[in-house]
């Protein structure tokens, strides 16, 4: 299974992430969690130590090779076992990013599941620049810059506000993982 969750820079994306696959294992799953900040790091590690690059959204190039990356090795992944719960988390702003990620299920005969995370604009502005200061990654610039290429998701997708707390959005992903 691939499990793409989706949304704007500062949403809550990763700490969705992180319940579901908590959740999942719980109920036995083997699951294998990748963020496309991740790979970014992987592919460019120079970038982890530049204090010049704090802070900004990737960059045409990297976006393109951190996808692409991920996309060969979850088809590599699910190629040596299907039983894998692929759980990946970035903005994949783009329906066609998505789509790669459902073609490669479909490809290896596995299900896709659709994670929009979505919350009010203020709370995410202000995760960011937390998170800029704290040195911790992207600020407020990656989500303005994300937002005016985000394309909304098209089919089935399942929604979480991610607004009221940590213990509220464990519940939410609680309720989800009994529906995937």
């Amino acid at each position: 299974m691939i499990i793409c969750i989706t949304g704007l820079p500062g949403s809550g994306k990763s700490a969705v992430a992180i319940a579901l696959k908590q959740e999942l294992e719980q109920k036995g799953r083997r699951v294998r969690h990748y963020t496309t900040d991740w790979m970014r790091l992987k592919l460019f590690p120079h970038l982890e130590t530049d204090k010049s690059q704090l802070g900004r959204d990737f960059t045409p190039d990297e976006l393109e090779r951190s996808y692409n990356a991920l996309y060969m090795l979850f088809g590599e992944l699910l190629e040596a076992d299907k039983t894998l719960v692929l759980l990946t988390d970035g903005t994949y702003r783009k329906e066609s990013q998505r789509n790669s990620l459902r073609q490669i299920a479909a490809r290896h005969s596995v299900p896709f599941a659709l994670i929009r995370v979505v919350v009010d604009e203020d709370t995410m502005l202000a995760r960011l620049q937390q998170r800029l200061e704290a040195g911790g990654g992207s600020g407020p610039d990656s989500y303005l810059a994300a937002k005016a290429q985000y394309e909304e998701p098209t089919g089935a997708v399942h929604f979480i506000e991610n607004a009221g707390g940590i213990e509220t959005l464990k519940e939410k992903v609680k309720r989800l993982a009994g529906l995937l």
